[in-house]
């Protein structure tokens, strides 16, 4: 059994295959729960959420300094949490196979800011992470052939 994991490819398939399935834990809790947190950064304030089977960053040009923040919350049926545009205009977005990328403005104390969205569903993480980790675990090294000397 031990001489499985001898190499380094196993051990990382065996870590891969692991985080594989922690985001995929993550990915199933998003359905039931909101969960999120806000941050500080250079050019604005910067908050990533797992909600509705994706992770949303979200970037927004505020003059204010938020706190850093851990949100987690509940999803009972309002699609308020669910719609990334709810809170304020959308000036462009642009969709394809479950990833949104937009920008536009909302309202906080009073002044529009820029904001800008990245949603990224949790399927293709799961998806690559396995077949790596399947690639890792099931490669098989060749035989080495020693060349005829004449």
């Amino acid at each position: 059994m031990l001489e499985f994991f001898r190499g380094w490819r196993r051990k990382a398939g065996c870590v891969t295959l692991v985080m594989a399935c922690a985001v995929a834990g993550m990915w199933m809790r998003s359905f039931t729960i909101f969960e999120g947190f806000w941050a500080l950064g250079p050019r604005g304030n910067h908050g990533i959420f797992s909600v509705d089977g994706t992770l949303r960053w979200w970037t927004i040009d505020f003059t204010y300094r938020m706190k850093p923040r851990w949100y987690s919350t509940r999803i009972a049926g309002s699609r308020e949490i669910l719609d990334p545009w709810s809170d304020g205009q959308m000036e462009w977005q642009r969709r394809y196979a479950g990833f949104v990328i937009g920008s536009g403005y909302t309202e906080a104390l009073g002044e529009p800011v820029a904001k800008r969205l990245w949603i990224i569903p949790y399927w293709p993480l799961v998806l690559s992470l396995t077949l790596l980790s399947a690639y890792l675990l099931l490669w098989q090294p060749r035989k080495r052939t020693e060349p005829k000397h004449a």
